[in-house]
């Protein structure tokens, strides 16, 4: 399932409203496996959504794959440090609001194997625009390979 969960309203803290969709998700989504959620989530590791889907029995690939490692995917909203035409030199992402989740698709015993990374997120990866390069968003984007156990047949 791709999804964009509801974004803060200036200094208004919707983390609670956030939560409530990721819950609605998992109800929605319910016992199937192999499931997965992905989108910009507009939350951060630890926080109430991030909490109900892994109560829901979802893995973060990225925090599974990458320990330690940020993951930045976003920056803190739109300022001058950031042109609405993307041609700003560097990224300046702050926070990793954008996710992919699954679940059932890790190994018996070796947990979750595959790969994750980001793109668009450093100068090398901007494109071509019309004048000048350009991020390919205001985000950066995941990319992930899993290697499913099922298809393998490991299970």
């Amino acid at each position: 399932m791709r999804t964009h969960l509801e974004p803060d309203l200036g200094e208004l803290d919707l983390s609670e409203l956030r939560a409530a969709q990721a819950q609605e998700i998992a109800l929605v989504v319910g016992d199937a496996t192999p499931a997965f959620v992905m989108g910009d989530l507009n939350d951060t590791p630890g926080s109430p959504m991030y909490q109900a889907l892994q109560e829901a029995g979802f893995r973060d690939v990225w925090r599974e794959l990458r320990p330690g490692v940020d993951g930045f995917t976003a920056g803190e909203g739109y300022s001058d440090e950031r042109p609405a035409d993307l041609s700003n030199e560097h990224n300046a992402f702050t926070q990793r609001i954008d996710y992919i989740w699954t679940r059932g698709v890790e190994h018996p015993t070796a947990g979750l194997q595959g790969r994750i990374k980001l793109f668009g997120a450093v100068p090398s990866e901007r494109v071509e625009g019309p004048y000048f390069k350009i991020w390919p968003s205001d985000h950066a984007g995941l990319v992930a390979e899993l290697l499913s156990p099922v298809a393998a047949g490991l299970r």
